[in-house]
């Protein structure tokens, strides 16, 4: 795909442009918006009055303004940690913004985002990012939700020329550019990163070269120039628009000051910036428009006088409003879950007398994912191999004959791309499952999943909900060693703002599936390979398992054994063992890590006055831990025994059959682990 250049073919004057004196004069004012707005943050950062820093966009306000010209009023636009210029030229409030870069209540997002997370959906800004070139496949999930709810928009992802080299950012390219989406990438190549020359960190001249490799148009255009760059964004807007997929432009700009208003020093020679000072974008601008008879000095001076009270007036607004309440630090973590959700009663495992029908465990994920998916039509799946081979396990068969390749999506291998994909698709009004294959590898996911699922409800102070589940296979005991074999659930449920669940039966797996996808949060379902073939009886139909209630798998009055996943399912065979030597255990399968039911394991605790822990995880900063630290403070005083816990040994996990018996969870260690706190206490 050929690289174009729009820097020499810009048009002298502003007849050619479809936009009318009265736009281009507003654009004009947009730029000088900018421009003070900029300044202002600078003062009152050198005041105190900013905490943590602020990037200035002072000097690249042709980029925003002119590619924002180009959309239309209900497309999306994903921002960067230099974002104010990004807001401003969407149109919103200087007022709400100032507000929030000062964290204060009446902030577009109530103070809990600040400068780098600035966000306002209803004017189509789906938020600032402050992880370099992380919000790409939240632009791309956008698009692709817009494209699945038939809404004609567009989306514009803004990124500088570091995130260039981000991997997260080349998957995208490649996804959106395989799926068609209608996404207009804007690199912000200002030439340095925090003290690192552009010319030391990229392999190639252009960024817009990277293009090439993935079969979509890139432009060269001068940053400096809001008209060129409107021209050049409105036909990549138009072949979005279009159909014919994204256009990656990179925009050759500068910024007048440095990396952020917390700069100890300033990298780049004097010259340099002196040199990029003599093409001030407002500067060609006003003199375009004066040249072409479209603004006078009189109007020029009334615009920049206009503007600056304009900003004074949202910086007084900013320094008079006040700071949140303290309550709010912990309001917005989670999305109220709809009523109906929440009536939802369920019916209890059927008996294995009672005649239902019984699936496997996969075949119940399966008919969960069909079912939600012919409710609702925003429901969609989306991973490797999830399509047209029916996935690696079988549950995700028959969805993509079903429901077509657009909700039922096979992804290249990019964990990170396809996991923000699922974030952006949430907010943007869908409801989509992500399928990571193994989920040994949320480590690749991470970023997405912790940083963005988990946190943009809390950052935008609770203007966009994350309905998203996130499910995969961890396939231990199966011989596939250390990297593939890991349960990880401890990691995720270390992170506020997502919610944790484990089935370990098929009537379970059905439940919780459906449930978490109509939960209106990240969830994340961790399926153990093993269990995916045991049998058990489901009903058919819709049924919901809460979030946060475990289930007795056996009631008895002499132990308890807590357990989730594989774990819970050894501990009932534990228990039947035990049973035939006279000790009587129950068991707890919690089915959901987060929420955790702590009444129900403290209530079994203060009758059985002993416990046993069993979790597939590592022991070191385990689930198992969180377990125990929850029943010492709600139930410390019923113990009859010190806590033992049952769980992975801290090593890789080996393959070799006799290596992976020795250090993983399995009912003889749970046994064990029984029999000797019963014995420990009856001598005592």
């Amino acid at each position: 795909m050929a690289i174009t250049t729009a820097v020499d073919s810009a048009p002298a004057g502003v007849a050619a442009f479809d936009l009318s004196p009265d736009r281009l004069r507003e654009m004009y004012a947009l730029m000088w918006r900018i421009r003070l707005f900029e300044q202002s943050v600078l003062e009152l950062y050198n005041k105190g009055d900013i905490r943590g820093t602020a990037h200035l966009y002072i000097g690249m306000e042709a980029v925003a303004v002119g590619a924002c010209a180009a959309i239309a009023s209900h497309d999306y636009v994903t921002s960067t940690h230099r974002g104010h210029g990004h807001c401003l030229a969407m149109g919103l409030d200087p007022k709400p913004m100032m507000a929030e870069i000062l964290g204060r209540a009446t902030g577009y997002c109530k103070g809990k985002g600040g400068s780098m997370h600035v966000a306002c959906p209803d004017l189509g800004l789906l938020g600032a990012d402050a992880v370099v070139g992380a919000n790409a496949p939240i632009a791309a999930g956008a698009a692709l939700a817009a494209e699945l709810l038939h809404e004609g928009r567009v989306v514009l992802c803004f990124f500088g020329d570091g995130a260039a080299s981000q991997g997260v950012l080349l998957e995208t390219l490649n996804i959106t550019t395989v799926l068609k989406l209608p996404v207009v990438f804007v690199c912000e190549n200002n030439l340095w990163a925090l003290s690192t020359p552009a010319s030391r960190t990229l392999s190639v001249p252009d960024v817009a070269v990277r293009a090439q490799g993935f079969g979509l148009p890139g432009v060269i255009v001068d940053g400096q120039d809001a008209f060129a760059v409107y021209e050049a964004a409105r036909e990549a807007v138009a072949r979005a628009r279009a159909g014919a997929g994204p256009t990656l432009l990179e925009c050759k700009t500068y910024r007048f000051h440095s990396h952020s208003a917390f700069a100890v020093r300033e990298p780049r020679p004097a010259e340099e910036i002196a040199a990029w000072k003599t093409r001030d974008p407002i500067d060609i601008v006003g003199g375009r428009l004066e040249a072409a008879g479209s603004l006078s000095d009189d109007q020029k001076q009334a615009i920049r006088s206009a503007e600056d009270a304009l900003i004074q007036e949202a910086t007084a607004f900013a320094l008079a409003s006040p700071r949140p309440a303290p309550g709010e630090a912990y309001t917005d973590v989670f999305a109220p879950t709809p009523p109906a959700v929440l009536r939802a009663v369920e019916p209890g495992v059927p008996a294995q007398d009672s005649g239902v029908r019984t699936l496997t465990v996969a075949d119940a994920i399966n008919e969960a994912l069909y079912e939600e998916m012919q409710r609702d039509p925003c429901v969609l799946v989306m991973g490797e191999d999830v399509a047209a081979s029916g996935g690696l396990f079988g549950t995700t068969k028959r969805l993509l004959d079903e429901f077509g390749p657009l909700r039922c999506i096979d992804t290249p291998i990019s964990e990170q791309a396809f996991t923000g994909m699922g974030v952006g698709a949430a907010i943007a009004g869908t409801r989509p499952v992500v399928e990571i294959q193994v989920m040994d590898f949320l480590s690749l996911a991470m970023d997405q999943l912790a940083n963005h699922a988990a946190k943009l409800r809390y950052m935008t102070g609770g203007q966009v909900a994350v309905p998203l589940l996130l499910r995969g296979a961890v396939p231990t005991g199966i011989g596939l060693a250390a990297q593939h074999s890991q349960s990880l659930e401890a990691w995720v449920a270390h992170i506020p703002g997502l919610k944790v669940i484990m089935p370990s039966t098929p009537y379970d797996a059905k439940g919780l599936i459906k449930r978490a996808i109509r939960d209106g949060n990240p969830v994340v379902c961790f399926e153990k390979r093993l269990l995916y073939g045991v049998t058990g009886p489901v009903p058919e139909g819709d049924y919901l398992i809460p979030l946060g209630k475990a289930a007795f798998r056996r009631r008895d009055s002499q132990v308890t054994i807590v357990g989730s996943g594989l774990a819970a399912r050894y501990a009932v065979e534990a228990a039947e063992k035990l049973a035939a030597e006279g000790i009587d255990a129950e068991v707890i399968d919690l089915r959901s890590l987060v929420p955790l039911d702590v009444e129900t394991i403290a209530a079994s605790v203060k009758k059985t006055h002993r416990v046993v822990v069993a979790n597939d995880g590592y022991r070191n900063c385990g689930f198992a831990a969180e377990l125990i630290a929850t029943i010492m403070e709600h139930a410390f005083d019923f113990l009859d025994a010190p806590i033992a816990r049952v769980t992975c040994d801290d090593v890789p996990i080996p393959c070799a059959a006799n290596l992976e018996e020795q250090v993983l969870v399995s009912a003889k260690k749970i046994a064990a682990a029984v029999r000797e706190i019963v014995a420990g206490s009856e001598r005592e």
